[in-house]
């Protein structure tokens, strides 16, 4: 194949990605992540890593936006933490500093607008959310931190809590995006093979004419 049939190629793969469908709306598993960082105390600076959650889940509505969580799972460092896990999302009361009594069971948001986040993911069920296993990011909240006044992020995993003051939300250092769906990968790899097919039968019909010639 010549440089200019590959360079076709290529273009018309990126063509066809971006013709295929992967709206976050449509999507129901999404992957997401949170790099903790040393320095949670009130008045302090974000320091070196302390941590690093990630996991997925299911849910439904755009990536701002997301509800109906469940199917959870999470990882601390590379290694699995012990669930299963429940989405609760958490009430703010007149004194936002008070928990677990503020959490409720259901009707958690999860999104990748840093102002919308209400989540608690734990490994307690209609019960007490702590202690356990658990990762929220939730607000208001009003323990000063170096990272954000207003927004909370902690996570606790067999005993040991990262981000005590709960202070140091980073907007930076949060990830969620959504997973594309199997019928859109499907699609994907039928395209490609298209475009191979289409490039394979090019260069046979160039060579039929260059023997003709000849």
């Amino acid at each position: 194949m010549s440089i200019r049939n590959l360079l076709s190629l290529v273009a018309a793969s990126a063509a066809l990605c971006s013709a295929v469908p992967m709206s976050p709306a449509l999507a129901t598993t999404y992957d997401f992540s949170y790099q903790f960082l040393d320095g949670g105390a009130p008045g302090g600076s974000p320091g070196t890593d302390a941590g690093l959650v990630t996991g997925s889940f299911t849910g439904s509505g755009p990536i701002d936006d997301i509800t109906s969580i469940s199917n959870i799972s999470m990882s601390l460092n590379g290694t699995a933490m012990t669930g299963p896990f429940y989405a609760w999302s958490y009430n703010a009361p007149a004194n936002v500093d008070g928990f677990p009594g503020n959490f409720t069971y259901g009707n958690a948001l999860v999104s990748n607008d840093p102002t919308k986040n209400d989540f608690l993911f734990t490994n307690a069920a209609n019960s007490s959310p702590v202690p356990g296993n658990y990762f929220y990011i939730i607000q208001p909240w009003n323990n000063p931190g170096p990272g954000s006044t207003t927004i909370a992020a902690q996570l606790s995993n067999s005993g040991t809590v990262i981000d005590t003051y709960n202070g140091q939300y980073v907007t930076g250092n949060w990830n969620v995006s959504a997973v594309p769906e199997p019928s859109t990968w499907a699609m994907l790899l039928m395209g490609f093979a298209g475009l191979g097919f289409v490039a394979h039968r090019r260069t046979k019909l160039t060579g039929s004419v260059k023997l003709s010639a000849a």
